[in-house]
This record gives structure tokens, sequence and C-alpha cells, in this order.
């Protein structure tokens, strides 16, 4: 795609008016993204009353980094299926500590050629979203098909994963390739949290480790009062050097403190936008849907 095709693009989209769900909930969230210069797509899933609402929640948009939790959950599975423990080693060898790309496993382990459990890989790939760990488990479960075909056959359709964190630092073009709806990102982090796909020792190491993520702490999780919990992956593109940000994103099981709980999935990406103003887009969309959920007004 050449630069002046995907500006192009984006003059496009940004006159796309929002899909309307329900009125007051999208009367807020239109009023947060008038003159946004960024394509927005939201979708929230209640997970008590099963009531659904969303803006593009259909379309497809660049993961970045969320598609590290389908990742987790496919290495997860084989884990289950071969009956090997969340300690089970992986030799890590010093080529696969690429030095060019977000690593804290790479800090902690500079000179790699040892054997880590992969409890401590997706640990820090999800939990600190380490690029490094990403890829060596991607190898580990198959590679990317073996992910797409874990997707695929738990019914999981509009997304898809076809290329590594490296693949993607070598090519900005590349992370458009790696794509969700917003839809069918709460369609699977419900399926995980709801279903039986894992099995209870697996499945409580995946949402201790969503609940541990550090990253995008100015995203859904920043409105919410104490005592929320919320479980998320977060994804971030970085920007290129004529101020295009491909993809900041974070997406979710938010459970309050009087145990209402939903899914939220939400996509910045094609942004002229500053960092923190991006970031505040998804803060905004989180606080408007927990006023609404806890209000009892979204109908």
């Amino acid at each position: 795609m050449s630069k002046h095709y995907l500006i192009l693009l984006i003059l496009l989209v940004w006159g796309m008016p929002p899909a309307r769900s329900q009125h007051s909930w999208n009367t807020q969230i239109d009023s947060v993204l008038k003159d946004k210069k960024a394509l927005v797509g939201v979708h929230i899933l209640g997970l008590n009353d099963g009531r659904e609402l969303h803006v593009n929640g259909l379309q497809t948009f660049p993961m970045q980094s969320v598609f590290k939790f389908p990742i987790a959950l496919a290495v997860l599975d084989l884990l289950q299926k071969k009956e090997l423990a969340l300690d089970h080693g992986i030799y890590v060898a010093k080529k696969e500590l690429l030095t060019d790309t977000w690593s804290p496993l790479r800090k902690q382990y500079p000179e790699g050629n040892l054997t880590l459990p992969i409890s401590k890989l997706l640990s820090v790939m999800v939990s600190q979203s380490d690029n490094n760990a990403c890829d060596i488990l991607i190898r580990w479960v198959g590679g990317e098909e073996a992910v797409q075909r874990y997707i695929q056959q738990l019914g999981i359709s509009g997304m898809k994963i076809v290329a590594n964190e490296e693949a993607m630092h070598k090519d900005w073009n590349v992370q458009y390739l790696n794509y969700t709806s917003p839809k069918s990102s709460n369609d699977l982090l419900v399926k995980a949290y709801q279903s039986d796909i894992l099995r209870p020792l697996y499945r409580d190491f995946f949402w201790k480790i969503m609940t541990e993520t550090s990253t995008g702490q100015n995203r859904i999780i920043s409105p919410l009062p104490k005592g929320s919990v919320v479980s998320h992956k977060t994804g971030s593109s970085g920007k290129t050097t004529y101020g295009l940000t491909g993809a900041v994103n974070d997406v979710g099981i938010v459970q309050l403190a009087d145990g209402t709980r939903y899914a939220i999935s939400v996509f910045v990406v094609n942004s002229l936008e500053s960092e923190s103003a991006n970031e505040q887009i998804i803060a905004d969309i989180s606080r408007i849907t927990f006023i609404h959920i806890k209000a009892g007004t979204i109908q």
C-alpha cells in the first residue's frame, strides 16, 4: 500500500458515519469521535445480560499486539492437548532475542541460550507485550498458520493472523494483514471466559496474565473505579515520519466491584492524532460505557 493511497483511504473512512446502535450511548460516543482524525471501532457485550452495542463493530482493524492474546490461547491449548505443565521448558537461543524490538525478556536474559518455562514466556508476552517472546511462542506452536487454524476451529470469523512481530517490524504495511473486527475480538474473549475451551489450570493462568497487563494504563482501565478488575491486551504501532499512527488498541473483560461484567474492544487506527489523544479516545469510550452500564441506561 503506497503512502498516497493510504492517506486517501484515511480521508475516505474519516467521512464515514459510525454504525448506529443504542441511541443514548452512541450520542455520547459520537461526541468523543467528532472531529477526530482517526478511524475507531468499538464493540461492547454485557456478560450478565447479553446486551450488545457497537460502532463499526463488524469492520476489521489491524490488531498489532492485541494478536498476542489469541496466540496465548493457542499455546495453552497445545499444552493442554499434549498434557504438558505450564512450566514446560523451551530453549531460547541468543539469536532469537532480537535487539530492534520491545523485549523485557531480552533485557533480563541478554545472552539467551537457556531454557525458560512456557509460563514465563506467556507472562512476558501478554502482561508486558514482549515481542521476542511472542515470536518464540509462535514458532513453538507451529507458526502463524497453526494459530489461525485454532481461531477458525473455535468458530471465530473476522480475525486473521498471518505475520509475526519480526515481519511487522520490517514492513509498516504488514500490520494490516493481522486483523480483527471488534466483535470478533469480543467473541474470542467471551469464549475463553465463559466456555470450557481450556481446563481450569490453563484458563486461570490465561486470565491471570491478562489481569497483570502493565501496558495501556491510560486506556480502558484509566476511568474505572477502584475495585474494578480489567483483564486486557493492548496493541500499539508507533508513528510514521509523516505523523500517522497505525493502531492504538485495547481489548478485554471488565468486572466491576458489584459483579457486573462486560467485554470491551476498542480500536483506534490510521490516526493523525497524538498518542495521548488516541489513548484518551479509548479512555472516554470506557468511561461512557461504564456510566451507562452502571446507570442501566443501555437499552
